[in-house]
């Protein structure tokens, strides 16, 4: 009996393990980290990467308690740090964000993030793998979709610049919980407790993901009650959206907060009907690679992204892969060929749910609708081509375990071999030399602000970029401010401040004022230094140095080294 137990608890973890294997080989294979000094780098450096590791960075600076009440950027608002909130707009990765950000004071910041992503391959993976066995998928299917799941095209668009959309482990429970709503929970593929628990953890996460849930369910169960309403019939459902709505408010308490005790602040995120559009899903994008390791895919997809008039939000990212477009058109056509021939309509679920998504996210769509009514809330409704994924990995799963021929598993591996080849891009292993140069240059320019600033000291940077969401500066992107910070320790910086609430008010044009404004400004504010972001300028900042030198600055460091020139006070006049 002992030896039984033993084999059985071998058993249980040996699929966890093999997915987490699964996960980190992959996860070194795409990202080009195969040694540990590459681990000590990151996948990105640029734009929303810098945003997520900005986040990370400040939320390992907080305690637990911190998630649930307004937060302030401490080091990124000077002078007006108390009064700078990150929470005037809601943050749906604050989980995500406070973990690695306490990781990374165990094992530094870069291998943090890598050690995140590994662990979302891993969730990715593992939780369709248990969901499709739940739906009694065969374990050869079962194990093979779960692997073209987690490394799909929106997992490998996504990665860290959306990290909560990354983490899609939910969603395969959530097809499941709709599939025994619209059954009244006779199926028994999840007790009520699962059900309450799959809820509340959606709540927590993307509210895209939430949407998607809600609408599903409520449709689903309303489908369940035509014939035979019930209040009691009602208990599980009512209970389950309360606990999605509960999570979600409890995620968001520090908003709530804010708004309360400081008023609301439109001008934090700005939302419009031409986001909605811009950002809507198009057919083709599903069908169409961002990228390709077949040379005629990759140069029809160059030709395609640009000539097309609406731009995707990120390139790839709809994309099925070989195995999901030949489950999207089996879906489609065969469920209609079905119902003409036999009066039924098989994998009635996937085809509704599929249906129903294209319909609100397509540019046009339901959303458009909704946004010509003045509700931009759900503006990037392309993310919701993920629940397509879902939906027709569940269908490929349940079609090939029924339909039973004996050369049908070579050819479905063959596929998966081919969409896996696919799913391997080169871009982030050509990528990572430049990223390393970058970081290394970043930490020797806190290094020289290190050996000439006094900790503590206050530094403005140039030129005026607000927060978050701000457009280019010349060649500048957004967020590139974030740079000194993430590599340093003991500075504050002027950048930070939340955009509504006009607290860069005295920074605004303060590089384009004469030698003398200047001087009074930065005196009055106690700053301490200037960083100079050169590809904010024209000129790479030429003539703001020259303003600068004459109140007294001096250059710190080699300009040549770095894409920041640091001057830092000597005296003031």
């Amino acid at each position: 009996m002992p030896s039984l137990t033993f084999k059985k608890q071998l058993n249980f973890w040996s699929i966890p393990v093999v997915f987490l294997i699964f996960a980190v080989l992959s996860f070194s294979v795409i990202f080009g980290k195969t040694s540990m000094r590459s681990l000590q780098y990151p996948i990105g450096y640029n734009s929303d990467y810098l945003f997520h590791f900005g986040m990370f960075k400040q939320y390992s600076e907080m305690d637990f308690i911190d998630l649930f009440r307004p937060k302030l950027s401490n080091k990124l608002g000077y002078p007006y740090a108390k009064d700078s909130h990150l929470s005037d707009f809601p943050i749906t990765e604050e989980f995500e964000y406070f973990f690695v950000g306490k990781l990374s004071n165990l094992v530094g910041l870069w291998l943090a993030t890598n050690i995140m992503l590994i662990i979302v391959i891993f969730l990715n993976s593992l939780s369709m793998f248990c969901a499709l066995k739940t739906n009694k998928v065969s374990s050869f299917y079962s194990f093979l979709l779960a692997i073209i799941y987690a490394l799909s095209p929106y997992f490998l668009a996504r990665n860290l610049i959306h990290l909560t959309l990354s983490m899609y482990f939910c969603l395969p429970w959530v097809v499941l919980v709709c599939r025994e709503a619209i059954q009244k929970y006779s199926l028994g593929l999840l007790s009520r407790k699962q059900i309450y628990l799959i809820c509340f953890l959606l709540g927590l996460f993307n509210p895209y993901y939430l949407l998607f849930f809600l609408v599903s369910f409520l449709i689903c169960t309303l489908i369940s009650q035509i014939r035979n309403l019930s209040l009691t019939n009602l208990k599980i459902p009512l209970v389950a959206v309360l606990c999605s709505f509960s999570a979600f408010l409890f995620m968001h308490l520090d908003t709530l907060i804010t708004f309360l005790e400081f008023g609301g602040n439109r001008g934090a995120l700005t939302r419009s009907l031409g986001e909605i559009e811009l950002y809507g899903l198009k057919i083709t994008e599903l069908l169409i690679p961002g990228w390709s390791k077949f040379r005629f895919l990759q140069k029809y997809s160059d030709w395609y992204y640009s000539s097309a008039f609406i731009k995707p939000e990120r390139m790839g990212s709809s994309y099925l892969g070989i195995i999901g477009i030949i489950g999207f058109f089996g879906l489609f056509f065969g469920s209609i060929f079905q119902a003409l021939k036999e009066r039924k309509v098989p994998y009635l679920f996937e085809l509704f749910g599929s249906a129903w998504v294209l319909s609100f996210s397509m540019v046009g769509g339901l959303a458009g609708i909704l946004g010509a009514l003045g509700l931009f809330t759900f503006r990037a409704n392309n993310r919701l081509s993920i629940f397509i994924f879902t939906l027709i990995i569940f269908y490929i799963g349940s079609f090939m375990t029924n339909y039973k021929r004996g050369w049908q598993k070579i050819i479905f591996a063959s596929i998966f071999i081919l969409t896996l080849f696919e799913s391997f891009p080169s871009e982030f292993r050509k990528q990572s030399n430049y990223i390393s140069m970058k970081v290394d240059e970043d930490l020797n320019l806190c290094r020289t602000l290190e050996k000439n600033f006094e900790p503590g000291s206050a530094l403005i940077n140039f030129p005026l970029v607000l927060f978050p969401e701000s457009p280019k500066v010349h060649l500048m992107d957004d967020y590139e401010h974030f740079r000194p910070y993430l590599c340093s320790e003991s500075f504050s910086y002027t950048y930070g401040s939340v955009k509504g609430r006009g607290l860069e008010d005295w920074q605004k044009n303060l590089d384009t004022f004469d030698s003398k404004h200047i001087n009074d400004v930065l005196k009055s504010k106690n700053i301490k230094g200037v960083l100079i972001y050169r590809k904010g300028y024209p000129d790479a900042g030429k003539d703001l140095i020259v303003k600068l030198t004459t109140l007294g600055f001096k250059i710190v460091g080699d300009p040549e080294l770095s894409d920041f020139i640091t001057l830092k006070i000597l005296k003031f006049d």
